[in-house]
């Protein structure tokens, strides 16, 4: 008996020895897309979580777990920055630009403290 129609589909069997078991059947992403639950709600759960990976990937079969947290980072980086109507390429870009002024201010503190010898405190010469 079939218990869920769209991608993936899951069906409900029953075997003899066994008794009843839900498939899940997802091989259209992969030659090995088939796994049995002994519960329902399993089977539901784990078909919702194909769906899901399905629709934001495609049918790239097997997207890495960093890839997908990653994905996921970018995505509550990119809707906070969107606030601001800056994207995550320009937060870089200002971020990049701050640690160049640092290290500049830095350099010339040096510079100073190398001049002036016991008059710097900042640097602790």
């Amino acid at each position: 008996m079939i218990i869920r129609r769209k991608f993936p589909a899951v069906h409900e069997y029953h075997h003899p020895k066994t008794g009843r078991y839900f498939l899940v059947d997802a091989r259209k992403l992969s030659k090995n897309g088939r796994k049995t639950f002994q519960s329902k709600t399993l089977a539901l759960k784990h078909a919702a979580d194909i769906e899901e990976q399905f629709n934001k990937f495609g049918t790239q079969a097997d997207v890495p777990k960093e890839k997908v947290v990653m994905a996921d980072r970018f995505q509550g980086l990119t809707v906070q920055l969107a606030h601001f109507g800056k994207t995550p390429e320009d937060a870089v870009e200002h971020f990049v630009q701050h640690l160049s002024n640092e290290a500049l201010h830095a350099q010339r503190q040096a510079t100073v403290c190398e001049e002036g010898k016991n008059q710097c405190s900042p640097c602790g010469s």
